[in-house]
């Protein structure tokens, strides 16, 4: 009778467990449903689109592509196919600099003069941490270049466009005073590392950050002329055509460069939980992710190429970014270890509107209702670096 019981119990626990295994696979396959669903204009064989990932628990539970990486040979996106991730790329430069300041080559209130000696004195300390918070008061190096009468499409020397930045008599306010998201910032940053490590941007970031956690795709472009396999083409929408190629030969670093695609953002994402760089201090991950604070102590709302806010009642960090014809969205929710990656190559798509209506789909249990807390967002960002040149037309 006890072996029978037992045998009995046994069965019956294997069936339950079963049952849910199937009840949780149906849950994920209607949500990966409801997701696919916000794709179908870009399903298709005749127009650009992106590439998704939805992480959860340090996995992927929806990893897919919609549309064409490339429409003139007919080649559809994949999950590794690689995107210029516009100003997504400007917190991998900031974890250069923060790798730097832990093994004692810079320190983040350094006077950045003390690395770049040519830039203008204006008066008042101009540090590191200014640069990483955009509270410099240093003008849009994109705005200065249409000043100038040039198109950043074409190619803007690295060189030129530093003197062009030095050349500002005054800054925009007093260093520390406020926030105004500046590209100019990022690019003094990249400047700066490169002084620092005696390494290319590339380099640094390749040997300190991608491969160590096995970012294998992703790298810093910093010749327009190098081949990238598995490239996504940009494009924009043309009432007359339908679609065009967005062609640059842009390729300066620092306020963005990086190419990558979907898949290499697990590990980049895993790495926030559990900090692998460096000496693997968390210490690192707390600094990144940590708002800036202005002149009269009052948060500026940006950490270090991370933007710290609340969605429906949680709390979320992300970032934004679009140059061209590319288009990419970051949001992490960190306490519920959930995030969504989503990189574009139409440059009317909207990333970061999908990347919430997909948390929408998975954390609905988690949000509260929109009538509760109304639609929250995260603080100031322009998280461009720069307008799409097509609304120019």
């Amino acid at each position: 009778m006890k072996l029978r019981f037992r045998a009995t119990g046994i069965i019956i626990l294997i069936s339950f467990c079963f049952s849910l295994h199937i009840t949780f696979g149906q849950t994920q396959n209607d949500q990966a449903a409801l997701v696919k669903n916000l794709f179908q204009e870009w399903d298709s064989s005749q127009s650009p689109g992106c590439s998704v990932g939805v992480i959860r628990e340090g996995r992927f539970v929806f990893k897919e592509s919609f549309g064409m990486a490339d429409m003139e040979r007919n080649t559809a996106l994949q999950p590794d196919s690689m995107f210029y991730a516009c100003s997504v790329s400007k917190q991998f430069v900031a974890m250069c600099a923060l790798l730097l300041e832990e093994d004692g080559k810079l320190k983040l209130d350094d006077n950045i003069r003390a690395y770049l000696p040519a830039f203008p004195d204006y008066g008042t300390p101009l540090t590191i941490r200014h640069l990483l918070h955009h509270t410099s008061g240093i003008r849009d190096y994109f705005s200065l270049w249409e000043m100038a009468g040039y198109d950043f499409q074409d190619y803007m020397p690295a060189e030129a466009v530093y003197e062009l930045i030095c050349r500002q008599k005054n800054l925009n306010f007093t260093p520390g005073e406020q926030h105004m998201y500046s590209n100019s910032c990022y690019f003094l940053l990249y400047k700066i590392i490169e002084k620092a490590s005696g390494k290319t941007l590339r380099e640094y970031a390749d040997e300190n950050i991608f491969k160590p956690l096995r970012m294998n795709h992703s790298f810093f472009h910093d010749d327009y002329r190098r081949l990238i396999p598995n490239r996504a083409l940009g494009y924009y929408s043309s009432p007359e055509h339908g679609y065009l190629n967005m062609i640059s030969r842009f390729d300066l670093v620092g306020s963005g460069g990086m190419f990558t695609c979907v898949e290499d953002f697990l590990p980049w994402d895993s790495n926030f939980y559990e900090n692998q760089l460096g000496k693997k201090n968390q210490a690192l991950i707390t600094k990144m992710v940590t708002s800036g604070k202005l002149n009269n102590g009052k948060d500026a709302g940006y950490a270090l190429a991370l933007v710290p806010g609340s969605y429906r009642g949680l709390e979320i960090i992300e970032h934004s970014g679009s140059l061209g014809g590319y288009r990419a969205h970051y949001l992490r929710f960190p306490e519920q270890k959930f995030s969504v990656v989503i990189l574009s190559n139409l440059s009317s798509f909207d990333p970061k509107l999908k990347t919430r209506e997909i948390a929408d789909i998975y954390l609905a249990d988690n949000l509260q209702s929109r009538g509760e807390v109304g639609i929250q967002e995260s603080g100031p960002q322009k998280d461009e670096e720069n307008p799409d040149p097509a609304k120019k037309s």
